[in-house]
């Protein structure tokens, strides 16, 4: 454990989980930026930090993992939009090529996620503009053709539902 001394910083920060969700207009007991002391120095609270690679929050929601996530596998889709246009691709290598790295990127530690339904909205949408992206199916196509989520699901090697991947 490193704890702060003097005029040195804390790497080892805390994070204090009030016994129940507060509410709007509640306050909060202990504030980021807060100290605590230990032997001879100090370890600081803070609101989040990152471990193993995902964010621990104070409020143990997990929408701002899932922001992140979604965040980095859209980088991801950008960065491989040659691949996805490229018409000498088989559309069965995109799909594979999709579940293994945006999909994979996105759903990296999703066991331990308390999914709300506002996070399963927001997996289920960058799903469905993932793959439209991909198919090359635009906004315009949707609206005159009337295209729904399901059959473009379907013209994508049958893929399921990100709510069912997640499942699986």
């Amino acid at each position: 454990m490193h704890i702060g001394t003097g005029g040195k910083k804390s790497k080892t920060q805390a994070v204090y989980y009030p016994p129940k969700l507060l509410g709007k207009g509640e306050i909060q007991l202990v504030k980021e930026g807060d100290t605590f002391t230990i032997r001879d120095g100090y370890i600081a609270f803070t609101k989040k930090f990152r471990y193993l690679g995902s964010i621990i929050n104070s409020d143990l929601r997990d929408i701002h993992e899932i922001k992140k996530r979604i965040q980095k596998a859209t980088n991801q889709m950008h960065e491989l939009t040659h691949l996805w246009r490229n018409k000498h691709i088989e559309l069965g290598t995109k799909v594979w090529l999709y579940l293994a790295l945006p999909v994979n990127t996105l759903l990296w530690g999703c066991e331990s996620w308390a999914i709300s339904a506002e996070a399963s909205r927001r997996l289920e949408s960058f799903h469905i503009k993932s793959i439209r992206k991909i198919l090359g199916v635009t906004m315009w196509n949707i609206e005159a053709l009337r295209i729904t989520n399901k059959q473009i699901l379907k013209e994508f090697n049958n893929m399921p539902s990100m709510e069912n991947i997640i499942a699986k």
